[in-house]
């Protein structure tokens, strides 16, 4: 997909970050990108809990932003992941400036649709969700759920092309139309790291370490919530009440792979804190 927009990259290489391979590093934009096959990426296969997170780091010393693409994720969701790397390497053809967008309430189907296409996620729980709207097409959405005492989580952002000033726009008409004293958010470092909230305000408030997720099939990866030691007697053809989580999922071939940790920002309301 890259070669076919003539980006002059270098494939397979181990002199950025030695004696690390890199998948893919494109000089141009210093970026490199990891495609992690599920069961070569695992725990089981060698990938402990750091080793995403530690390629990372090695690439941020030296100023090279990389991003971490999961086999499903390619697989499943492929315009999304092609939407974003399009946006990395400055290649979206279309510009659409947010001032010359409308604001408009999303519906259930509206936002599912637009996210299952253009975010890396998918659809995500919000009960709150605006889009601007440019030539009757939405080309940017975002959603929020709320907490508690008028605490938000933002939960989704996307554009389905490029449309600067999107967030921002969005974000205030959100501030402007509901009482809110706190937004969370979170920045998950194998895409984001979380630039665009700092510039609207939010604050940086804790670095979450890396976290799995479960694949039983070596084909999709799968929550661990989903695999909760309650859970597992219904789950699991062998299950030994008297081991843990991990170890029964072990003992069951349950591959587990590890992310890169993400960021959770901040935004207080000045008027209320």
């Amino acid at each position: 997909f890259l070669k076919s927009l003539n980006i002059d990259l270098i494939t397979n290489t181990r002199s950025i970050i030695p004696p690390y391979e890199l998948d893919i590093y494109i000089p141009d934009h210093k970026l490199a990108i990891e495609y992690c096959g599920l069961y070569w990426h695992s725990e089981q296969a060698g990938k402990d809990k750091n080793y995403h997170l530690n390629k990372l780091k090695l690439c941020q010393e030296k100023g090279i932003r990389l991003l971490t693409i999961f086999e499903d994720e390619w697989i499943n969701r492929t315009e999304a992941v092609k939407n974003s790397l399009l946006y990395f390497v400055k290649q979206q053809n279309q510009k659409i400036f947010a001032r010359n967008c409308k604001i408009v309430l999303l519906t259930t189907k509206q936002k599912r649709d637009f996210f299952e296409k253009t975010h890396i996620q998918g659809n995500g729980p919000g009960s709150i969700s605006y889009g601007l709207l440019y030539n009757e097409q939405i080309v940017a959405a975002i959603s929020f759920v709320k907490k508690d005492n008028q605490k938000f989580e933002l939960t989704r952002f996307a554009t389905s092309t490029t449309v600067p000033g999107s967030f921002s726009k969005l974000l205030e008409h959100f501030k402007k139309n509901h009482q809110w004293n706190q937004i969370i958010t979170f920045a998950d470092l194998r895409w984001s790291n979380g630039n665009l909230y700092e510039k609207c305000g939010f604050k940086l408030d804790k670095i979450l370490p890396p976290d799995y997720y479960y694949s039983p099939d070596g084909h999709q990866r799968i929550h661990k919530f989903n695999y909760r030691r309650k859970y597992l007697p219904k789950l699991l053809t062998n299950f030994d009440p008297n081991l843990s989580e991990m170890q029964n999922c072990d003992n069951n071939g349950i591959l587990r792979i590890w992310d890169c940790g993400k960021l959770r920002f901040v935004l207080k309301n000045p008027l209320i804190n």
